[in-house]
């Protein structure tokens, strides 16, 4: 049996208000592309034409394929999104391509579509725009949109850099591309499935601003990493090496210690045992 993929006017509810936002050129996961808006019912789960399988078909097909893998590059195409997910205006040929060849990102112009009822996902979205706007980054993907919020905070008090353009150079080059990577080598994403890098980097960050009233930047955050997780008990491998083990013992106990010395020394001066 034929599995044919999503349809756009299948899954938009018509019977809600909504607004449309222009969301401009941005790179999306081929993963989160799932149907089409335009092609609904001609197309199976991998995106290629079901009754078109003529000569012309298979060669315009392999002349793009090909291409891709010459050059290793998809003209953008053009796409909805609708809660949280990316259906194809044009370029369903490009996506079938692009899925075939194990592209994880592609180009795209987006329009997103949003509920007015659904105030959280608005919400997002609007942080997501004033994010993008401000900073010129349009290629962090976040599961959870209202994060752009607390990112564009960071970057705004990013303690490098004389004005905005160079503390968002600084922080996107030498603070949160590095710490991506650290995260995507840790076991944080298997530890919060569904949660992206960005949102892991968002709950690694937020737990040192509630603990320590901000983000210590001349830490590693391989190091914040192995904190973070040694407060949620999170198994570490190599824990000795990555955690400096003294400055958590200091910073979490010695509340703890300074009690001890208290009813110690009060139960001398009192005669106490």
């Amino acid at each position: 049996m034929i599995k044919y993929i999503k349809c756009f006017d299948e899954v938009f509810d018509k019977t809600k208000s909504y607004t449309i936002m222009d969301g401009g050129a941005r790179v999306i996961q081929v993963k989160k592309i799932v149907g089409t808006v335009g092609k609904c019912g001609e197309l199976d789960k991998n995106f290629r034409y079901i009754k078109r399988r003529d000569i012309s078909e298979r060669s315009r097909w392999y002349r793009l394929k090909e291409a891709a893998e010459k050059y290793h590059f998809f003209p953008s195409i053009e796409v909805y999104q609708y809660e949280g997910q990316y259906y194809v205006v044009d370029g369903n040929r490009r996506t079938a391509a692009a899925k075939a060849l194990g592209t994880e990102f592609i180009d795209a112009h987006i329009k997103e579509y949003v509920h007015k009822s659904d105030k959280q996902r608005l919400k997002g979205a609007l942080s997501r725009r004033r994010f993008e706007s401000e900073t010129g980054l349009r290629n962090l993907d976040l599961t959870h949109e209202n994060g752009y919020g607390i990112l564009l905070d960071e970057v705004i008090s990013y303690p490098y850099g004389e004005n905005m353009p160079e503390k968002v150079r600084k922080w996107y080059s030498e603070r949160y591309l590095p710490a991506c990577s650290k995260i995507e080598k840790s076991t944080l994403p298997v530890r919060y499935p569904g949660h992206v890098t960005g949102d892991i980097y968002i709950m690694v960050t937020e737990f040192y601003r509630d603990f320590m009233g901000g983000v210590p930047y001349n830490t590693g955050f391989e190091t914040l990493i192995s904190g973070f997780k040694f407060v949620h008990k999170i198994p570490e491998r190599r824990f000795f090496r990555l955690l400096p083990f003294r400055v958590f013992h200091f910073l979490f106990f010695r509340k703890c210690r300074k009690s001890e010395i208290f009813h110690r020394d009060f139960g001398n001066m009192t005669g106490g045992g």
